[in-house]
């Protein structure tokens, strides 16, 4: 099980992660810091476990530069009890994000502009796939990602009073 929480004891907050091993019944490991800063906004994080017990975290993040706040999309995997470094999904990103396993395949699915994009990191890999868009999107309200077995990914969204819903593989 992965518990995804905020840390507002000091400043700057932090968004942490602690795993908890269920067939040991104990914590893998202390609470560990994903990030700190402006951000992270809690209601945009995301996690999912593979079958062979990798975890992947997704989160968005506010990030100040020249031109003021700008929001990006990052990921952090945890495997052999260590983190991996923070990995930059998207550099201009809006809200919702979804991460699903899907057998030892991690997605992160996220709306881009008029498209859902998806990146993904494949079994036994250490780098991201490239965005890839997976189809059009409107106005999505809600999302929701659920994986298989053979890896692919089944994409569930609400746009107004409208559920779509699409596979991706």
């Amino acid at each position: 099980h992965m518990v995804l929480f905020s840390d507002h004891s000091a400043s700057p907050f932090a968004l942490k992660a602690r795993v908890y091993d269920a067939s040991a019944s104990a914590w893998e490991a202390p609470a560990f810091t994903l990030t700190t800063g402006p951000g992270p906004y809690m209601d945009v994080a995301s996690a999912a476990r593979t079958a062979d017990g990798r975890v992947v975290v997704a989160w968005e993040e506010a990030v100040d530069d020249s031109e003021g706040a700008t929001h990006v999309l990052r990921a952090r995997t945890y495997g052999a009890g260590t983190w991996s470094t923070v990995a930059l999904l998207d550099d201009s990103f809006g809200s919702l994000v979804q991460v699903a396993a899907a057998g030892n395949d991690v997605h992160v699915v996220w709306p881009d502009g008029s498209q859902f994009v998806t990146s993904r990191l494949d079994a036994g890999s250490t780098a991201w796939t490239t965005s890839t868009p997976i189809g059009p999107v409107n106005a999505a309200i809600q999302l929701c990602l659920a994986g298989d077995s053979f890896g692919g990914v089944v994409l569930a969204w609400r746009e107004t009073t409208t559920v779509l819903a699409r596979l991706y593989r």
